[in-house]
């Protein structure tokens, strides 16, 4: 939910002094789908019905802003403008499927399926507009976040090998952004810390203990903090 909010204040955000005016109209479209989304999904809150039916309800104003990005994303010029706006509807998308999988509702079996696929579809085409990121580092660091959701997307539905195949990037990654200006970041180093684990969990998933092993210690040498707990 919290990803849902960032959305909100990326559209709250947006400045209507922006040249190209396909992104304004994107925004105007998606501005008062927002407001609805947030306003009928507030935990505790029963105006808008029992959970089910607000779960319903925020589903259908979340595809309809995604439905917004779609019909914008192809035609905005700025490379930054489509990313956050991708990224908000990964964010979206991410929402209504966490509140699927925890309480079945919101959507059916058939639709978590399909907005499952979508969500894998549009982390995908983040990670070609982030070739467009003329700064190696930054673009470095997309495609670290890219590939990170995406191994967490196939982690989290016990795809482990699809899982390890995008954690093994994120590795690369981080390998990348230690010769770049943000190679001393804290957050850097966690970055490489996670990379390093989830490759290791993803290894002792597919039975190979040994492989495993050695990127659990590579991520403990990196960062010893309480995400560092035994694989099983």
């Amino acid at each position: 939910m919290k990803k849902m909010f960032l959305m909100f204040a990326l559209v709250m955000g947006a400045t209507y002094t922006n040249a190209q005016d396909v992104v304004d109209r994107c925004i105007t479209e998606l501005e008062p789908l927002i407001v609805k989304a947030k306003s009928v999904w507030v935990d505790g809150n029963s105006t808008y019905g029992i959970t089910s039916e607000r779960a319903e309800r925020y589903a259908i104003y979340c595809l309809e802003a995604c439905a917004v990005v779609d019909k914008y994303i192809d035609r905005i010029g700025d490379v930054n403008e489509q990313l956050d706006l991708l990224w908000g509807q990964v964010d979206m998308l991410s929402d209504i499927l966490e509140i699927y999988k925890t309480n079945k509702v919101g959507l059916s079996a058939s639709e978590y399926t399909q907005q499952s696929n979508r969500k894998v579809s549009a982390l995908k085409k983040l990670a070609v507009l982030s070739k467009r990121i003329n700064n190696k580092a930054d673009r470095d660091l997309e495609l670290y976040n890219i590939n990170e959701a995406l191994g967490e997307h196939y982690l989290n539905s016990g795809n482990y090998k699809e899982a390890s195949i995008y954690y093994s990037m994120c590795v690369s990654n981080y390998n990348d952004l230690l010769s770049s200006e943000y190679a001393n970041d804290e957050d850097i180093r966690k970055s490489g810390q996670k990379a390093y684990y989830w490759m290791g969990y993803t290894a002792y998933k597919l039975g190979d203990t040994t492989i495993a092993q050695n990127y659990f210690n590579k991520s403990k040498n990196i960062l010893n903090d309480e995400l560092i707990q035994p694989y099983k």
